[in-house]
């Protein structure tokens, strides 16, 4: 049994259309919420990537997904792309898709914020 469970799902999904992407990721919520009744569950929006056309995508996405998240109504957002979208791509992104280590920490913090809250410690 799991206290929090803290997920994304978004950047392998870029190719998939977005309402075929919004009806799995429903039916993996339901599947979660089914499987851990008690935990905490904190949906995470995907993270910008270093180039701007694909990024558009990835704000599709996000977009989708709240929409999907604000239907169970005790599902929690860790809005990453914002924290992370103002960042230099240049400074930052180690590749198109993932982060520079510093770029991690930031990320690592904010998430280990919002899973202790989750918890009340």
């Amino acid at each position: 049994n799991y206290a929090v469970i803290h997920f994304n799902n978004g950047l392998h999904s870029l190719g998939t259309p977005t309402e075929a992407w919004a009806d799995a990721l429903r039916k993996a919520l339901k599947l979660i919420r089914e499987k851990q009744p008690e935990a905490k569950i904190i949906w995470t929006t995907s993270t910008p990537l270093k180039d701007a056309k694909k990024t558009e995508k990835v704000k599709e996405l996000n977009a989708a997904a709240a929409k999907v998240v604000a239907e169970f109504k005790d599902i929690a957002t860790d809005d990453l792309f914002a924290t992370m979208d103002p960042l230099d791509r240049e400074e930052h992104w180690a590749d198109p898709y993932h982060f520079k280590a510093p770029a991690k920490k930031i990320q690592a913090r904010e998430v280990a914020e919002i899973c202790r809250s989750a918890v009340g410690s």
